[in-house]
């Protein structure tokens, strides 16, 4: 599809794509869409992103082996040969580490999964730009020794599928009720005695959370007793923090009324140590909200 769209951008304006060009990305909030359903659990959304990751690395590693049969040329970039040193098989020698790593990151998932603990991120590829990064020298190496033929097909086709399809195919979005949030914290203000949450007015609401944002000193505890729901809401998040951040999406919240609604996520982000937050995605649903969505968005 790509190669295609831009033999035709070529064709009409005389230039190529940017070799970054991606026109379709791809989300999903299966395994991430727990609003009114129990059996989507932060372990459902971490076995999800798992399972993709496994798919991707599965699907690269094919890739990259076609590559390494395929780019048998002996001149390289001077980058590529102070990496590989003296070999008469330069791409090969530089392709295979992440190739193997591709292979490591599903073994270990596989095992993961069997033994359901938390993988070990050494053997794991942790970033796109893992697979991004040697396919460019690949790419600039073969443009050096002009043999821009062999970079402007199968290398730019992968380079391309890498941004189109990321580091687990799809993002995954999340989803959650509102309330669920609001329960949240309203049970973590009564276990530290503090005012009951719920019972604050809109106003009020927005300077508690407004102000625990701003807070360097942590408002749950990392020992703090809930029960399931809130167990189950506190884990999500907790699950989000240790994982990837490419493999995420939004976080969509359901039933959203309240410019609070809003700030309780990013709060919640904040607690759970999230470093690089989920963009926040209100679904205002009923009519009323939907009629009072301009000034919920104004406020916020």
């Amino acid at each position: 599809l790509c190669s295609r769209f831009d033999e035709a951008v070529k064709n009409h304006i005389g230039k190529n794509l940017p070799i970054n060009f991606s026109p379709i990305t791809f989300s999903s909030w299966m395994g991430g869409d727990r609003d009114g359903n129990p059996y989507v659990t932060s372990k459902t959304t971490k076995e999800v992103i798992l399972l993709s990751r496994w798919e991707a690395a599965s699907l690269y590693e094919k890739e990259f082996t076609k590559l390494i049969e395929n780019l048998s040329l002996h001149e390289c970039s001077k980058k590529i040969k102070k990496i590989v040193g003296i070999t008469r098989e330069p791409y090969r020698v530089y392709l295979r580490p992440i190739r193997n790593k591709l292979k490591e990151t599903q073994k270990e998932i596989e095992q993961c999964l069997k033994e359901n603990r938390k993988p070990k991120r050494s053997l794991l590829v942790r970033s796109i730009n893992e697979i991004l990064e040697p396919l460019m020298d690949v790419y600039n190496s073969l443009c050096f020794i002009k043999c821009e033929i062999i970079a402007n097909g199968i290398v730019l086709d992968l380079i391309r599928r890498a941004y189109t399809f990321g580091l687990n195919l799809a993002k995954l979005d999340i989803r959650q009720e509102s309330a669920r949030h609001s329960k949240l914290i309203n049970s973590v203000c009564k276990k530290l005695g503090m005012h009951g949450y719920e019972k604050l007015s809109e106003e009020e609401k927005i300077l508690f959370l407004t102000k625990e944002f701003k807070s360097k000193r942590p408002l749950i505890p990392q020992n703090i007793t809930l029960d399931r729901d809130d167990k189950e809401t506190w884990s999500t998040f907790k699950m989000l923090s240790e994982s990837s951040r490419e493999c995420f999406g939004a976080y969509v919240i359901s039933m959203a009324s309240n410019v609070s609604d809003i700030l309780a996520v990013l709060l919640l982000q904040k607690e759970a140590g999230i470093k690089n937050y989920l963009r926040i995605v209100p679904l205002f649903e009923t009519l009323f909200d939907l009629e009072n969505s301009h000034i919920v968005m104004e406020n916020l």
